[in-house]
């Protein structure tokens, strides 16, 4: 089961459920009729780790035999460990994990190939539609129908080939690397992932390929630090894309959380790449537009090297989505830096994006940079970002139980 995770979080939770599979095990959809559970948790901000502790302890009060993995049993284990003792499974370590726990009988976790599909996409809310389909026998009918009539509306509202449209399609993910390349002085996913490691070239383009072959035209990249693909392995992220690129066919990659560094770094390769209309978003990790404050996130790059970077490729191409990632509210903040971000994503005019209030989570650097800004300024903010956002051309849509604003243009 995953508690609200991350996509990659997701793919490791598919990763498990068919390495369960090969080894003997059923897997349930009811937990009703499990045995043990595991639990893929979350724990990047405050709130989605909140969220995990507390579907942890439901399940604990259910009586069920729990696993605890995910990013939780790393990032907040003394906290875990105050209310439960049993097995728990670290992404850093998941291979080692999971065999410990369940230990093979026919096959390694690392024998298996890397997963493509989220795990929601195989498992959750079948079970009531699987024992429907048993009772109507035309419900499948229906539902291709309805899917088939949601199809139309978003063509017609959006058109063909709109990003929101194609980005609508099924998915077909190809995780390129694991763990993380930088320091950020705010971030704990380094602590859960371990250090950076790249998927080798060759196997990134056969699980691509075999995208391809069953019909895929969705792609997307995922890894923590995207951009940083190859620096481990001789290789690079513009040389992976254009592999990735040079396929025939009608098909569209989208980019997930690329680190702004690696955009001013490889402009003009990745402009070259956009020319091939074979990529259909870049969704770029900013922060902050103020150096002061990037300066205090250990995020080193220049924000003008990085405003030239973006107008230029704006400039060569118009017609597909940019979005951006920021956080309100870093210890220190002024008011006048926040408005800072703000005009940037003006400046720019990013297609999208998503305000993160910022998490003071333990172990950080940021846990001891004063003086921190209080929620309710954090709020406040969010209000004004709106309004900002709106005067712009924007929808957004505040979630603070997840603590983010997400945007939008309209349309």
């Amino acid at each position: 089961m995953t508690g609200g995770v991350c996509w990659k979080r997701s793919l490791d939770a598919t990763k498990i459920r068919n390495y369960l599979i090969k080894n003997g095990y059923k897997v349930v959809n009811n937990i009703r009729d499990a045995d043990v559970v595991v639990l893929i948790t979350c724990a990047f901000l405050n709130q989605k780790a909140e969220e995990s502790h507390r579907l942890v302890k439901k399940y604990l009060k259910r009586g069920v035999e729990l696993v605890v993995a995910g990013c939780l049993p790393a990032v907040e284990k003394d906290k875990l460990r105050e209310y439960f003792d049993g097995p728990t499974i670290e992404t850093k370590n998941l291979s080692e994990d999971i065999e410990r726990i369940f230990p093979p009988t026919r096959i390694r976790f690392d024998e298996l190939h890397d997963s493509n599909i989220l795990f929601e996409d195989l498992v959750e809310g079948h079970s009531l539609l699987d024992s429907l389909k048993k009772k109507i026998e035309w419900l499948e009918v229906v539902e291709k129908k309805i899917l088939s009539i949601k199809d139309c509306i978003l063509k017609s509202i959006f058109g063909e080939n709109s990003p929101i449209y194609k980005f609508s399609k099924k998915q077909y993910h190809v995780r390129v690397a694991w763990g993380c390349t930088g320091n950020c002085s705010y971030c704990t996913i380094k602590k859960s992932t371990g250090s950076f490691r790249s998927k080798p070239i060759d196997v990134c383009i056969n699980e691509f390929r075999m995208g391809l072959e069953k019909g895929y035209k969705n792609f997307i990249l995922d890894a923590t630090d995207v951009g940083a693909y190859g620096i481990d392995i001789n290789s690079s992220f513009p040389e992976l894309l254009k592999k990735l690129t040079s396929f025939n066919g009608d098909y569209y990659i989208s980019i997930r959380e690329l680190n702004a560094k690696w955009v001013v770094r490889y402009v003009e390769e990745l402009i070259e790449i956009l020319k091939k209309n074979k990529i259909l978003l870049f969704d770029i990790a900013i922060q902050s537009a103020s150096p002061r404050i990037l300066k205090l996130m250990k995020r080193p790059t220049d924000i003008e090297k990085l405003r030239e970077a973006l107008m230029k490729i704006r400039e060569v191409k118009a017609d597909f989505f940019l979005t951006c990632e920021f956080i309100v509210g870093f210890p220190t903040e002024t008011e006048e830096e926040f408005m800072q971000s703000l005009d940037f994503i003006r400046d720019i005019g990013f297609d999208g994006g998503q305000i993160y209030e910022f998490s003071c989570r333990p172990g950080t650097e940021a846990e001891n940079i004063e003086p921190k800004i209080p929620r309710k300024e954090i709020l406040r903010r969010i209000r004004i970002a709106k309004k900002y956002l709106k005067s712009c051309g924007y929808k957004s849509v505040h979630l603070p139980n997840q603590g983010i604003l997400v945007f939008r243009k309209k349309i």
